[in-house]
């Protein structure tokens, strides 16, 4: 990946991030105010759900600007395992915001004489939906772009967001319009918890996993495979390797040759190997090769 595109990648990151930050900055301020004098827990709880998307976004930021930085003496594979740190710190986030809405909605629905929202919670949530769809679109796109799996996990953040503001309008539209479902509130509230739970489980799981080099599976290390032997003079694969750095992918391949070339052509077929397949998949970081005599 050549200077240039680095440099617009962590451009287009911050860019997206930015503006999903004043979008969370006015948010947590409504909600949490008007989620107050509206009586609505689930608003507030929703609230601060918003207010840990600021701390993603600061996660986020951190991660893509740090994991940018080239390699040095100190660390030969770059700093690409800073983005994933941020990724593993964006789904604790998730995980601990959804089980404390989900605690807080529990002994709401247990709780008696559960007071019924204000009218006025109802536009608040279905504006935060709206925003909050917005961002997920925009930040997923320039993360798949990219590919940088933080920006995809800071927009399913959003999202998370987005859902949890649908069941607060759901919620909040059965508490003041059916009065013997004022607990709906706080029901809806729980279940929309346990969603945000699940994607902040996966997204940290999944940022473990590229933190302790696991491989990203038999299908993908196939497709690597059959982009070898495309190569002209490359006669067998005979063992791969595969590492994360960051979320982009450094392989390492035996590829088998004629034993009776020389040094230079053998070379020329390693070097013709490795530009074949960065240039096919986007997403490989380096490709080392090793040449061994085929018979």
């Amino acid at each position: 990946m050549t200077a240039n595109n680095d440099a617009n990648r962590v451009d287009e990151a911050i860019r997206v991030t930015k503006i999903g930050a004043v979008i969370n900055v006015v948010l947590v301020i409504i909600k949490i105010v008007l989620g107050y004098f509206g009586g609505s827990r689930a608003l507030i709880a929703d609230g601060l759900h918003s207010m840990t998307d600021l701390v993603s976004d600061a996660a986020v930021m951190v991660g893509v600007i740090l994991g940018a930085k080239p390699r040095d003496e100190d660390h030969h594979y770059g700093h690409g395992k800073v983005e994933n740190l941020s990724e593993m710190v964006l789904g604790i986030i998730l995980v601990l915001a959804g089980l404390f809405i989900a605690v807080d909605s529990v002994r709401a629905i247990y709780r008696p004489n559960i007071s019924v929202p204000s009218y006025f919670v109802i536009p608040v949530a279905a504006a935060s939906i709206i925003s909050k769809e917005w961002l997920y679109r925009i930040t997923v796109r320039t993360g798949r772009k990219f590919h940088l799996q933080s920006l995809i996990a800071n927009a399913w953040h959003h999202r998370s967001d987005a859902i949890t503001s649908a069941g607060v309008l759901l919620g909040v539209t059965l508490a003041i319009f059916v009065p013997k479902f004022a607990m709906a509130d706080a029901a809806v509230g729980f279940l929309v918890a346990i969603v945000i739970v699940r994607i902040g489980g996966k997204i940290g799981w999944d940022s473990v996993m590229r933190i302790i080099d696991t491989a990203p599976g038999v299908d993908y290390e196939l497709k690597v495979e059959r982009m070898i032997l495309e190569v002209p003079g490359a006669l067998a694969v005979r063992e791969m390797k595969f590492r994360y750095v960051g979320n982009m992918i450094a392989i390492e391949a035996h590829v088998g040759m004629d034993p009776e070339l020389t040094v230079r052509e053998g070379h020329d077929i390693a070097t013709a190997v490795k530009r074949s397949v960065m240039e096919r998949d986007s997403r490989i970081y380096d490709v080392v090769v090793h040449v061994e005599p085929e018979e």
